[in-house]
């Protein structure tokens, strides 16, 4: 294999980068792949109210990712540290590989932060009308709409009156109020209105915006960092594929010195 020295001084450094380099995408990995164990481990069958997919699906999917993460990062480092050519030409081809996927993913995301499907709202709005009806019936449904109302100052569906439409049965026996995610006393999408149920106005003071909207727009969004995110890790993928290359050239013109 020979000795370090052997590579020179310039591409012994290159080396050292590429170690540090592997070995923090390694760090990167194992946060991932925790995160996705402690979702798996956490998960209580809890409802997904926006598109009725399952949580721990996605957990197992960050999971395998990063568990790829980790085996061509450790590739990347043992073709580094015992300059191993094979291993470095497997390492750059890989990440050429996933380099591409990651442009057509980010391209996808950047897509879908402009475009939504009219599949993908239909989903939204029949994951907001499960919840609503699920609401105060099941833990799941009841955490999951209180938590995403109250982050996003929103309430019900497309307004407020859809609490009275879906459940005329709840709205009563909470005294004609609406829930208390809904509730709020001040701020920019905070209004004080009055709600008709059976003839009768009662008097609200709730988020005046509904929270399909909000879905849609938070999904797009996610979507665009998720296509910037894609784009600056093909950077940095790019980086480790154009090292792991010189690499493999010092190891080859290295080698051929030793057998002349």
């Amino acid at each position: 294999m020979g000795s370090s020295s052997e590579l020179g001084t310039c591409a012994n450094i290159f080396r050292v980068l590429f170690v540090i380099f592997n070995i923090l995408f390694i760090i990167l990995g194992i946060i991932g792949f925790s995160i996705g164990v402690w979702q798996v481990v956490a998960a209580d069958g809890s409802y997904d109210f926006i598109t009725g997919s399952d949580t721990v699906s996605g957990a197992a999917i960050s999971i395998v990712v990063n568990i790829f993460v980790i085996a061509i990062g450790a590739v990347g480092v043992l073709g580094a540290l015992f300059k191993w050519r094979p291993l470095l030409l497997i390492y750059a081809i890989v990440w050429t590989i996933l380099i591409l996927l990651g442009i057509i993913g980010a391209i996808i995301s950047f897509y879908y932060s402009d475009n939504v499907s009219a599949a993908a709202e239909e989903s939204y709005r029949d994951g907001w009308t499960r919840a609503i009806n699920d609401y105060n019936m099941t833990e799941g449904a009841t955490d999951s709409v209180d938590a995403f109302q109250k982050t996003f100052e929103c309430c019900g569906i497309d307004n407020s009156s859809n609490w009275v439409d879906l459940r005329p049965d709840y709205f009563r026996n909470n005294s004609f109020r609406l829930p208390p995610s809904c509730q709020c006393s001040t701020g920019e999408n905070c209004q004080s209105f009055n709600i008709q149920f059976q003839g009768v106005d009662y008097p609200q003071t709730a988020y005046n915006r509904g929270c399909y909207q909000v879905t849609v727009d938070f999904f797009q969004a996610y979507s665009f960092i998720s296509g910037v995110v894609a784009i600056i890790f093909a950077i940095i993928e790019t980086f480790g594929v154009f090292v792991a290359i010189g690499l493999i050239c010092c190891i080859t013109s290295a080698r051929k010195k030793e057998i002349v």
